[in-house]
Formats: C-alpha cells, structure tokens, sequence
C-alpha cells in the first residue's frame, strides 16, 4: 500500500474510532433503532439526494471558550456554530439581544454583528465553505439563531475535541459540525415567545391603521421566519393572525360607521383595508351584515350585538 493511502486509511479509522465511540456512550442504541424491538435487527435506510448538492464546507476553527467571552460587538469574517457548555447570557446579534443558557445551540453569520456577554461558556465551529447556503437552507427556522434543549450534544462536543490533533481535527470538526446540523433540520427554535408575541400584539394594535401591515412585515421587523411566526402567534393566542388583525380593524370601521361622519370608502381604507369591496366582504363575514345594513341599524336605534 502506497504512503499517502496508508495516512488516508490511518485517519479514517481514528476519526471513525473516536466519533463512533462517542456516539455509543451517548446514545442508547435501542432508540437509534426508531423502536425496534430487536436491537440486533438490521437496519437499511436510503439516502435521497435528490437536488441536494455536495455540501462543501471546511471547518476553519474548533474553540472551547472556557474563560472568555466576546463581549465587544464586532462582524466575523466566518459562519459560526456554538454550543452554550455552562451558564447563562446574552447573544447580541444585529442589535437584538437573545437570552442563552446551558444547552443552547446557535448560529452567527459574516454579514452579521455580534457579542456574546455574560457568566458563561461555549464551545464553537467556524467554517466556511460554497456549501454553506445549502446547509443553512436546510434549517427551515434560521431566521430566529438559538436553539434550545441540546444540552445532550454537550459531552459529544467534549468528547471530540478532546481526541483532536493535527491530524484528524478536520475530519472530527466536520463530523460534529454536520451532526448537530443534523439534528436542528426540521426543528423549531425555542425562544421566550410569549413576550414577544405580548410585544407583537401592542404592536399591531398601535399600526392595524397601515395599509402595508401584514405578517410578513412584522416577522421582518422582530427577525422571525414568517411561517414559523404564524405557528406560534396561534399557539399563544388561540386566533390566527390574519382573524387578529380583520378583528381589529372590523371593530375599528364598527365605532366609525356608528358615527355616520365618513363614506364607507374611506373608512375602509382608515382601518386598514386596501380597497372598499374587500372591506365589505371581510366585515359581512364577520358582522353578519354589509358595512351600509350595519350602518342603517346603528341609525335606526337597533340593539346590535353581533
């Protein structure tokens, strides 16, 4: 055998060994089985690629930061993956700030401006790569960097760069990296979404009004993904955002027909709504009556309740 594929060979199994091995401390087999009752059953599953390219990433850095933090907010020239190893703090990203602790997973990129602050530790993966679009595609809810609950990875990250040198550190560091982005794909990030759902509520009541209001633009201006936005404003309020706003604004156009001081049209358009006929249809939904028979029976002294 040729040097080069004895070296070849040689760093295969050393970074099959350690991560296998790590693997197996980890994880009980019998659940990696997907719920086997035989343990010892042979398991086959077919890789789809289908228009999946190669994912060319190259890890740059392993760090385990045990005794600093970032704490001045500056842009990094590389994509980052850490893993929050011990305490509590803070992610500034952007100039929104993201509570972190032990446990949390979470991304930064090149285009953005970060710190990380507070009594805390983290382990990160810098990296770079043509791939790396592809991959972070793959993370449906990129738009929102933390994840919680992974604390699980902690000891296999440990682990890891524990059995790093210079000779297997790529092959380890990409390992790990593309295993803990394994295990976010088609995982919802966690966040404390009941404040932000308070803070999106008064928000929309203060710009309801706005014409160009919708929940893509709101899932902008806080930095959610809007399908992600959407689960979980109903999740917390019971109402979907789009019943929430037509309710609003239908209440809102209720109290100025009352008045009886403005044409139907420009009502329509004072609470929101882009044209009069769609005005019309939404409030005959709701209020069982066109937006004129609403009108006539507040005229007429009709005890309406809806």
């Amino acid at each position: 055998m040729r040097k080069s594929q004895w070296i070849k060979a040689r760093l295969t199994w050393i970074f099959s060994r350690c991560l296998d091995k790590t693997v197996d401390n980890l994880y009980n087999i019998k659940e990696m089985n997907n719920g086997l009752e035989d343990e010892k059953q042979n398991i086959c599953k077919f890789v789809h690629t289908g228009n999946k390219a190669s994912l060319e990433i190259n890890p740059i850095n392993f760090v385990w930061e045990r005794t600093a933090v970032r704490e001045t907010e500056n842009v990094y020239s590389v994509y980052s993956l850490h893993i929050v190893t011990n305490g509590t703090g803070e992610l500034i990203l952007d100039g929104k700030v993201f509570d972190l602790r032990y446990g949390d997973v979470f991304f930064t990129q090149p285009s953005s401006r970060y710190a990380v602050r507070g009594d805390l530790e983290y382990a990160y993966i810098s990296f770079l790569g043509s791939g790396v679009p592809l991959l972070l595609k793959r993370i449906e809810s990129y738009s929102y960097p933390v994840y919680r609950g992974y604390d699980d990875l902690i000891e296999f990250w440990s682990k890891a760069i524990a059995n790093t040198n210079a000779e297997n550190i790529d092959f380890i560091s990409r390992g790990v990296l593309f295993y803990s982005v394994a295990r976010l794909i088609s995982v919802e990030p966690e966040s404390d979404l009941t404040a932000v759902i308070v803070n999106i509520e008064k928000y929309v009541k203060q710009h309801f009004t706005d014409t160009e209001l919708s929940l893509h633009t709101i899932a902008e201006k806080f930095g959610y993904n809007t399908k992600y936005l959407s689960k979980f404003f109903l999740q917390h309020t019971g109402v979907k955002y789009s019943d929430y706003i037509a309710n609003l604004r239908i209440n809102a156009a209720c109290a100025l027909l009352s008045e009886g001081k403005m044409p139907i049209k420009e009502i329509a358009y004072c609470c929101g709504f882009h044209d009069a006929l769609y005005f019309s249809r939404v409030f005959k939904e709701k209020m069982k009556l066109s937006p004129l028979d609403f009108q006539k029976s507040i005229q007429a002294g009709m005890d309406f309740r809806g």
